[in-house]
């Protein structure tokens, strides 16, 4: 079997709302509030009272890690243990978060607006259940030195 290198991570990838919506990753699917009667990871909102203002909320199991000074597309692992995570964040444009669903999936994302009426995030989801969140590597797949030799006529 020829394989220089390992297989690419199973990452989705896509944008979504968080304003007025819960959001579950693995599913990747938003669910209107409230978010505890619905199987969401995340949640968005403006706390008032008292005046936290914009917050992240995770729910089900669910934890967040805020990675600042770093770009998403820089992640390439999370952390396996929920000890570095926690149950909330304060959501900051352009900043870098690690996830971790309540059913074993890793996220990593990025918020892309501004929050003036929208909480627009970036995200990548790891749906084999690993915690690589590399989004570079080049898809291989097995093969016989017999097939690679066929591809040159030989």
């Amino acid at each position: 079997m020829v394989c220089a290198v390992p297989a690419l991570a199973d990452l989705a990838h896509g944008f979504t709302d968080l304003a007025g919506a819960g959001f579950d990753f693995s599913e990747q699917k938003s669910y209107p509030p409230p978010a505890p009667n619905y199987p969401v990871d995340i949640s968005f909102a403006i706390v008032v009272d008292p005046p936290l203002g914009p917050m992240l909320a995770t729910w089900w199991g669910s934890h967040i890690l805020a990675v600042p000074d770093t770009l998403v597309e820089d992640i390439t692992t999370a952390p396996e243990d929920v000890g570095f995570y926690h149950l909330d964040a304060v959501p900051v444009y352009n900043r870098a978060y690690v996830f971790k669903t309540g059913d074993g999936f890793y996220v990593k994302f990025a918020f892309r607006s501004e929050f003036s009426g929208d909480a627009i995030i970036e995200y990548f989801v790891q749906m084999d259940g690993t915690n690589n969140l590399r989004d570079d590597m080049v898809p291989v797949r097995p093969s016989t030195w017999g097939a690679v030799k066929a591809l040159y006529g030989q």
